[in-house]
């Protein structure tokens, strides 16, 4: 039961009602209010489910790749040239026999070997630089 407010004391009364309980000062007669009706939704696009995709050791997605294309690659990595190897344990000991002159060496092997990769590498310039 809704309930409305008295114009002339403010007391509380029936909504419906044309006269006050309380006072009896004739009352405006006013239809119910009616609530608004919550607007609905839109409704909601059906979801897709997609394939779950395969993950490598580290998580990343997995790349279907031909045959060809690794061919191709292991082929390219073939022509490269093979890095300096040595241990690291053997270039230390070679540096602290040499007074460090064997790590300067050794420090223009690997900038040669980085030349033979990509020729517009500065390694050798900047060593040279470093090392007046």
């Amino acid at each position: 039961m809704a309930h409305a407010f008295s114009r002339d004391c403010g007391k509380q009364i029936d909504a419906a009602a044309a006269f006050c309980t309380f006072c009896g000062a004739a009352q405006a007669v006013t239809s119910p209010v009616a609530e608004p009706a919550l607007p609905t939704p839109p409704p909601t696009p059906p979801i897709a489910t997609t394939p779950a995709r395969q993950l490598d050791q580290y998580g990343l997605p997995v790349t279907k790749k031909s045959v060809d294309d690794r061919q191709q690659a292991d082929m390219a990595r073939a022509l490269l040239p093979r890095p300096p190897s040595l241990h690291w344990a053997l270039v230390l000991l070679f540096t602290l026999l040499s007074c460090g002159i064997f790590g300067w060496v050794w420090y223009f092997i690997q900038a040669s070997w980085v030349k033979k990769i990509d020729r517009g590498s500065k390694a050798t310039v900047y060593l040279v630089c470093a090392l007046v």
